[in-house]
Formats: C-alpha cells, sequence, structure tokens
C-alpha cells in the first residue's frame, strides 16, 4: 500500500499573478513528482489568501461598473481560486509526469470546509480579502445592520488536516523543523514517539530530503 503524505503549499509560495503562478508551480512540480517517483501518494493542498483577494477585488470591481453587476459573495471567489490554482498545478504536475515517462492520474477537487461558528477567531479577524471599502460603503452597510469587519482566510495548515484523511482529533503543529541533521533527527524519533497527529511547515526545494 502507497503511504500518503498531504503537501500544504501557502498561498504566497503561488506568486501573485498569473506569471509568477506559472514558474512557482513548475518548480512545486519537479519536487511533488520525485515525491511520486518514491512510491507516495499525494495530497496537495494550498492556501490562497493573494489569489482570492485578487479574485475578490476584481469581482468588486465589476459590482461597480453597473448596478445590474451584483456583487460575487466570498464563498463563490474562493472557489474560484481553488480552480484558478488547480488547474495550473495540475497542468504543471501532469506535465512533469509526462516528460520522466510515469503513467499516473492528477486531479484537481473543490471542497469547502465545514467550520465552528462560534470559533473565537471570527471575534477578531486580522486578514483583509480583498479591497477595503470606502467610509461611505462601510456607514451604508451599517446603516443595514451589517458589522463591516475583515474576514479571516484559510491557511494552507487548516486545509493540510482536513483533507488528510487521518484523525486528526488531536495533533501538534511544530512549525519549521530544526535544520541541522543531528537535531533534525532528534525531532523526528521525537515526533514519531508520540500517537498524536503532526503538522509542519517545510519549504518546497527541502520536501524531497526530508521526507
Amino acid at each position: 500500500m502507497a503511504r500518503r503524505v498531504v503537501v500544504a503549499l501557502g498561498g504566497n509560495a503561488l506568486g501573485k499573478n498569473i506569471e509568477e503562478q506559472h514558474a512557482e508551480v513548475k518548480k512545486t512540480a519537479s519536487v511533488i513528482v520525485d515525491m511520486i517517483e518514491k512510491g507516495y501518494e499525494l495530497i496537495i493542498t494550498h492556501g490562497n489568501g493573494p489569489q482570492v483577494g485578487m479574485i475578490q477585488r476584481a469581482m468588486d470591481d465589476y459590482s461597480m461598473l453597473s448596478e445590474e453587476n451584483k456583487q460575487i459573495p466570498l464563498p463563490n471567489c474562493v472557489a474560484m481560486s481553488q480552480g484558478y490554482i488547480g488547474i495550473d498545478l495540475q497542468n504543471a504536475i501532469k506535465a512533469e509526469i509526462a516528460n520522466r515517462g510515469l503513467d499516473k492520474k492528477v486531479s484537481t477537487i473543490l471542497s469547502q470546509v465545514e467550520v465552528d461558528s462560534e470559533d473565537p477567531a471570527f471575534k477578531n479577524p486580522t486578514k483583509p480579502i480583498g479591497r477595503f471599502m470606502t467610509k461611505e460603503e462601510a456607514d451604508k452597510l451599517a446603516e443595514a445592520g451589517i458589522s463591516v469587519v475583515a474576514v479571516a482566510g484559510p491557511t494552507a495548515m487548516a486545509a493540510a488536516v482536513s483533507v488528510s484523511g487521518f484523525d486528526f482529533s488531536s495533533f501538534t503543529f511544530y512549525g519549521f523543523l530544526p535544520r541541522g541533521n543531528t537535531e533534525l533527527r532528534e525531532k523526528l524519533l521525537d515526533i514519531g514517539r508520540k500517537s498524536e497527529g503532526a503538522v509542519f511547515h517545510e519549504s518546497p526545494h527541502r520536501i524531497k530530503a526530508l521526507v
């Protein structure tokens, strides 16, 4: 049975526009296919902060051109960002697979995650998405009884946990692991002794060596 690895890409690692994204996914695809050649089954997820912000701003600008153009809700823009990122990742990975003469299928899946509406993070959002409103726009919404705040977006870590298929009822997030070989080995051995899940960051070009 193939070993399963979840690779979570941060949205900021995918560039700020389509040209940068094409360049970044090409480099990332090379590392990903290295892992496929080693026999790993991969689930690749990603953050989307810069991308959904770009899409939301474009949709907001479109809605301001005419009263007939209605605003596009944020969840729809999030779905657009999944497709926008997913198609470039999928094509880059498929191209790298073909270049190496491998026979593997690659699919992009748009997903939804149910969150707790009582999560304390919603009471103090810190991550703006899309354009900032003018005072007049905010006042108009406030008069309609709508609270105007920046909406916190999803993170690569949360996405990785939610789609991994592993039991993450209990897990520890370790951030970046030590860089020294001795310290890294000791840390991984310590993590391996625990029964809970482990989540950590790693740069794309270091994933192959880490695995």
